[in-house]
């Protein structure tokens, strides 16, 4: 049986991206299921579970991350039953350690109905190379 949602999970996708680049991390925790999986251009691996990805923001803190700036781009949501995916493509610009970096990043964000509430179970960024 599907699940009824008003949920507009190209918004939330992008909610998630503000509050990154606010550095508001707690907030973005809330939207985080307990089994949450992530993986992007810092951590270079999956970071399972909400503890570790609790541990990977203290660690972008402490290394200094700011001044982030994201853009999403060529989004699209996909919708079946209790599971939404939202594709992109991030343009982001942060300082981390004194140095100025931009990305581009091919991005998905999946949604998983629980217990009432949609959360975030996996969240995948990972910059294209400059060769390709």
């Amino acid at each position: 049986m599907a699940v009824a949602t008003a949920i507009d999970f190209q918004a939330e996708a992008k909610r998630l991206w503000d509050l990154f680049d606010r550095l508001e991390m707690d907030e973005m925790k809330e939207m985080f299921a307990d089994d949450f999986q992530g993986v992007d251009e810092l951590s270079r691996k999956w970071m399972r579970g909400k503890s570790a990805i609790e541990d990977y923001m203290k660690q972008l803190q402490e290394m200094g991350i700011g001044d982030i700036h994201s853009k999403l781009s060529d989004m699209a949501t996909k919708h079946w039953d209790d599971i939404a995916l939202v594709t992109c493509m991030a343009d982001q610009t942060y300082s981390l350690g004194g140095e100025q970096v931009t990305i581009t990043a091919p991005v998905s964000v999946l949604f998983r109905h629980i217990n009432g509430d949609w959360k975030i179970e996996m969240v995948q960024a990972v910059p294209l190379s400059e060769e390709g």
